[in-house]
């Protein structure tokens, strides 16, 4: 007599840097366009209970290799995918300016799959109501006169490790990429927000000023608006303000999971 197995998640992908525990809540954090999980290289391997777990798209670093996906749709349907190997667990979404709408997107194919909203939120830092366009002077600009070595250069220059000139061109390429597959996305607001949303706003961010990044987010639903000190970079430090409003979301979500 034959017995049937079931399948069980399979946790193990190239577009998670982390295993986590079985059942821990983990921060499913999202870099933006010309970056990969590196960019979380000085954030804190869990906040608040939660683990926190950066992505690392296609194309990018040591994925470098790979084609970088073509449109929003496709890198969120790679990234539901993996998400869905792991057990089920409570998920927070952290996407800071252009990672936002690979979060929701994400969101969305995971709820239409039967994750129940109660067991994902999102942390929307410095991106606008995303219904209503595309944030950033890198998003509005055309791509033709976008100096992507410069712009990936200074993206990476207070880091710890600062970009290696000789690979300058290859991540200004990796840039020029991911903002074509930005190009032309707008949320669907017909069904509103897929799960429940912080937007974050930095009192000094000078490439989404915190009164655009909370403004028209209302027109989708009930959402909570928060600000912190700081500018556009302040996000990438995770400094205290930030990693306290991260362990409040983990503890709401946490919560309403159970």
């Amino acid at each position: 007599m034959t017995t049937a197995t079931a399948t069980l998640p399979d946790p193990r992908t190239p577009w998670l840097t982390r295993i986590p525990a079985r059942y821990e809540p983990v921060a499913v954090c999202l870099p933006h366009a010309g970056l990969g999980a590196s960019a979380f290289s000085s954030w804190p391997v869990g906040i608040g209970g939660a683990r926190v777990l950066p992505v690392q798209p296609p194309g990018h670093e040591s994925r470098f290799r790979e084609r970088c996906p073509v449109s929003v749709d496709e890198f969120a349907e790679g990234l539901a995918r993996a998400l869905r190997g792991l057990r089920p667990r409570p998920l927070l979404f952290v996407g800071h300016c252009g990672a936002v709408p690979y979060a929701l997107e994400t969101a969305r194919l995971l709820r239409e799959s039967g994750t129940p909203a109660t067991q994902m939120r999102l942390l929307a830092s410095s991106w606008g109501a995303p219904h209503r366009d595309i944030y950033g002077p890198l998003n509005q600009r055309p791509l033709h006169l976008i100096d992507t070595v410069a712009e990936v250069t200074a993206m990476m220059s207070g880091r710890a490790m600062p970009l290696d000139p000789e690979l300058a061109e290859v991540y200004g390429d990796v840039l020029m990429d991911d903002l074509r597959a930005m190009r032309g996305y707008r949320f669907d607001a017909s069904e509103g927000l897929p799960l429940s949303v912080t937007v974050l706003g930095w009192s000094d961010d000078a490439v989404v000023p915190r009164e655009q990044a909370h403004a028209g987010w209302d027109q989708l639903g009930a959402v909570r608006l928060r600000a912190l000190t700081g500018d556009h970079r302040a996000f990438w430090a995770c400094g205290q303000p930030l990693r306290e409003l991260i362990a409040d979301e983990v503890r709401e979500l946490v919560g309403d999971a159970h």
